[in-house]
């Protein structure tokens, strides 16, 4: 999950793509077992196209672009002089779509082996259904990795946009509950309350609270990554 009580980032969309893909499977092999042989030849490419991919990689890069506003704007009514060179925001949101497609690629990719085993073990049409059904695109792993690279991004944009104002002070805001992992709830409940410098956050200000009152951690609690692999924890600026 992010890091409210939103659901997971492109999920709804992903869904769609899923049900989209899996409908033309279906139909294809409903009709007859031998048009599994039509799916090895089918540009897949082309499929996830049809099936709505453009609009998933759009809602991303949209979605991308609303964060960087969004900060622009507390920028501005801090009167901080936003960079004019954003272009490390635009690459790594440029790679994030491309680890999106290549996730997509590889669903699809496995959907064709799982149809094409299924036929070579002389399976009939339900059956190779129901073996293509085990494959999903929305499974958990991907949607974790999706959630962090929109953290990270969110993160990567803060930072950015905050690098001519070294004197802005940032604090972690957490959703508590019982998933925390002990390094965010020790930063979160243990920092101060006028915040960090993007070069105190940088010095360890957060890792070294994560490591006094978490003892068991022993990694870093930075800036972009800190609590690590889908961490909740966002960054606010203190006002």
């Amino acid at each position: 999950m992010s890091d409210t009580n939103e659901k997971d980032f492109l999920i709804e969309e992903l869904l769609l793509l899923e049900s989209n893909i899996f409908l033309f499977l279906n139909r294809l092999l409903s009709a007859n077992r031998n048009n599994a042989l039509i799916i090895f030849s089918t540009d897949f490419n082309q499929l996830l196209n049809d099936a709505g991919l453009n609009k998933v990689v759009n809602k991303l890069e949209g979605e991308y672009t609303k964060i960087v506003s969004k900060d622009a704007d507390i920028a501005k009514s801090l009167n901080v002089t936003i960079p004019r060179n954003l272009d490390a925001l635009q690459f790594l949101m440029e790679t994030d779509a491309d680890i999106l497609l290549n996730d997509t690629k590889n669903f699809t990719n496995q959907l064709k082996k799982k149809v094409l085993t299924g036929f070579a073990d002389n399976l009939n049409s339900s059956q190779i259904l129901s073996l293509m059904s085990e494959t999903k695109l929305t499974q958990p792993q991907m949607l974790a990795t999706l959630n962090t690279a929109q953290s990270q991004f969110r993160a990567a944009s803060m930072a950015t946009l905050f690098q001519d104002a070294p004197e802005v002070r940032f604090r972690l805001a957490h959703v508590m509950d019982n998933r925390n992992r002990c390094q965010c709830r020790a930063v979160y409940l243990n920092q101060n309350r006028e915040g960090y410098t993007k070069a105190e956050i940088d010095k360890g200000a957060w890792t070294k609270l994560a490591r006094e009152f978490c003892p068991k951690f022993d990694g870093e609690y930075s800036f972009i990554n800190r609590g690590g692999w889908n961490c909740r924890g966002f960054i606010q600026v203190v006002k």
